[in-house]
């Protein structure tokens, strides 16, 4: 059965190659010029929809930036105005404070003219107030002084004797308390120790109470004989008379800081008369000073009110002369930063404009480019036309050339059909239903030959220049070689083919035979089985084929390395171009930046 298989696919091809010998040779490269084309159309198309894409792009960011040039030129155009504004503010300014300057002038010669007139009154004042104070104290003051100045003095001895006596007193109560406090801790002590010895005692009348029975049964006096001693009672008596003397000291000294409190009393009692005295004595003198303090007033009061007046005055002038000086500050620094925003703004819009002109100069050079490229692609189109009709005139000689190669295996082919018959006529009668279907096989088989080769001179004579690849099945060579008999190997090959060095070189390269059709209706499987060793004379026909491909593939290969050099070429102009727009794209961002922090300075100033 495998044979059978392999001899039935090797039918195939051969049949198929001679019905139509012009699709195997000539389709394959008109399909892969037609892929070529459509590749390079694919690629030249989307190179020109990313193109126009950036330029879109461009577009819109030369779009938005004349956007923001107007919106900075209406902004210009609006700190003009505010400029103007001011200006005129400054003006009205200038006139404000002139008419003020001038009523101010007028306000400060009446106020000298009503200064003038009260330093006129305040001089008669004083002398009046001075002849009245010469008349008085020529009178009383200096017999009023005198007495005052002596009672002052008797007052002042009598306090420094009581200040020296108080000083007595405090030291003497400072010595008695300390003395207080000195037996108070004393008392104190005594009383611990007298309640140490009650405990003591307490503690041995206890013991005593407690050993009083043993010593009536007749126990060892030794043992108890230290709770009968006499000294015992010693510390007692001691403790008692000392309290006692304590005791009496202390009233002593109660007594003594009673008597010295009746003698501060007393002291101080003659003290507040004496200070009453001297406050009366102080009140008489007050009195004759306030006299005195009040004229004295009156002239500071009169003083003051012309310092005043004239510190009033002083500060006005001042206050007028800063108000003078920083509203010209202000409006000169104002003007200045004006004039430095304009010249900024303008430098900016000057900018802008050699921007604007720089990227127009660059879309229209890049248009430009872009139109240089779209030639470069539409003359690699027409050298790819030019080259397919190379191929295609190149392919019509070499079908004329099979054509004529064709030709010669006929007759071949007719020899060995006799050789056939007279093989066929040695073999026994039961075979000769096979010999009749070989015969009727092989004259099938001249007829398509014959009709191949007309249709072969008809198919050059009109032939279309585009042809519709069909579907075919890709064999190595490897499978080939396995797929043909040993038969085949053998030198039947004619020896005058015109491309056996190439198809010698080109052993690996893949070849393409048409589709297989079903041709098994036509033979039967005994006729298949017995001639399977008769097929290499038509497959040695295909072995011509790989020529033609490799021909074919030699072109495609140039042609794909044309079209990667130019997108590659492409490719790196784009790049180029992308870069040159970005740069341009982040300048004019930080130039529109700049000149928007520039307007926007004299606003927040």
């Amino acid at each position: 059965m495998d044979g059978f298989f392999t001899g039935n696919t090797v039918m195939e091809q051969i049949v198929e190659g001679f019905l139509h010998p012009e699709q195997t040779r000539v389709t394959g490269c008109e399909a892969e010029l037609q892929e070529l084309m459509r590749q390079i159309d694919i690629m030249v198309n989307q190179k020109k929809a990313e193109w126009e894409r950036q330029t879109q792009t461009l577009e819109a960011r030369l779009e938005a930036r004349e956007k923001e040039l107007i919106s900075t030129r209406f902004s210009l155009d609006a700190k003009n105005h505010e400029a103007g504004m001011l200006i005129q503010r400054l003006e009205d300014m200038e006139r404000s404070n002139q008419e003020i300057v001038f009523k101010y002038e007028e306000k400060l010669n009446a106020l000298q003219s009503e200064l003038e007139k009260l330093k006129y009154s305040y001089g008669k004042l004083q002398r009046h107030h001075s002849k009245r104070a010469r008349e008085a104290s020529k009178e009383l003051a200096d017999d009023e002084i005198d007495k005052l100045n002596k009672k002052l003095e008797e007052f002042r001895a009598k306090s420094k004797e009581w200040d020296t006596q108080r000083a007595m007193y405090q030291i003497e109560l400072a010595s008695l308390e300390e003395q207080r406090r000195s037996l108070n801790e004393k008392c104190e002590i005594f009383q611990k120790t007298c309640q140490n010895y009650h405990s003591r005692l307490s503690y041995l009348q206890q013991q005593k109470d407690v050993t009083e029975p043993p010593r009536n049964s007749g126990a060892s006096p030794g043992r108890w004989g230290f709770l009968d001693l006499p000294q015992e009672a010693i510390p007692t008596e001691d403790l008692k008379s000392t309290v006692q003397e304590l005791t009496t000291k202390r009233r002593e000294l109660q007594e003594e800081k009673q008597r010295l409190l009746l003698d501060l009393q007393q002291s101080r009692s003659l003290r507040q008369k004496a200070e009453e005295e001297l406050s009366e004595v102080r009140l008489e003198l007050q009195s004759c000073g306030n006299l005195l303090r009040t004229s004295e007033q009156e002239n500071a009061v009169l003083r003051k009110e012309m310092a005043k007046l004239q510190e009033q005055l002083a500060r006005n002038e001042d206050s007028y002369r800063l108000q003078e000086q920083n509203s010209k500050h202000r409006m000169s620094t104002e003007l200045l930063n004006l004039k430095l925003a304009l010249e900024s703004s303008e430098q900016q819009l000057q900018m802008n404009h050699k921007t604007e002109t720089i990227l127009k100069t660059e879309i229209t050079q890049l248009q430009a480019r872009l139109e240089t490229s779209h030639s470069h692609c539409m003359q690699l189109r027409d050298t790819l036309i030019r080259s397919k009709n190379g191929l295609v005139f190149v392919e019509e000689e070499k079908n004329k050339e099979i054509n004529m190669s064709l030709h010669r295996p006929h007759s071949k082919l007719k020899m060995e059909t006799v050789r056939f018959e007279e093989e066929v006529s040695a073999v026994p009668n039961d075979l000769a239903q096979q010999k009749v279907q070989q015969g009727s096989a092989f004259q099938y088989l001249e007829e398509h030959v014959k009709g191949s080769g007309e249709f072969l001179q008809q198919q050059n004579g009109n032939k279309p220049q585009m042809m519709t690849p069909e579907p075919q099945v890709i064999l190595d060579s490897d499978e080939l070689d396995h797929d043909k008999p040993p038969q085949a190997l053998s030198p039947h090959n004619p020896p005058d083919e015109p491309f056996s060095d190439l198809s010698a070189k080109t052993d690996g390269v893949e070849e393409r035979p048409a589709s297989r059709r079903g041709t098994s209706a036509m033979h039967d499987s005994d006729f298949i089985e017995e001639d399977l060793s008769h097929a290499s004379v038509f497959e040695n026909v295909l072995e011509s084929l790989p020529t033609e491909e490799e021909f074919m593939l030699l072109a495609q290969g140039q042609s794909i390395q044309a079209v990667d050099r130019f997108l590659q070429e492409e490719d790196r102009r784009i790049r180029e171009l992308e870069q040159l727009f970005d740069f341009y794209i982040n300048k004019m961002g930080v130039s529109t930046h700049q000149a928007v922090q520039s307007c926007l300075k004299p606003k927040l100033l």
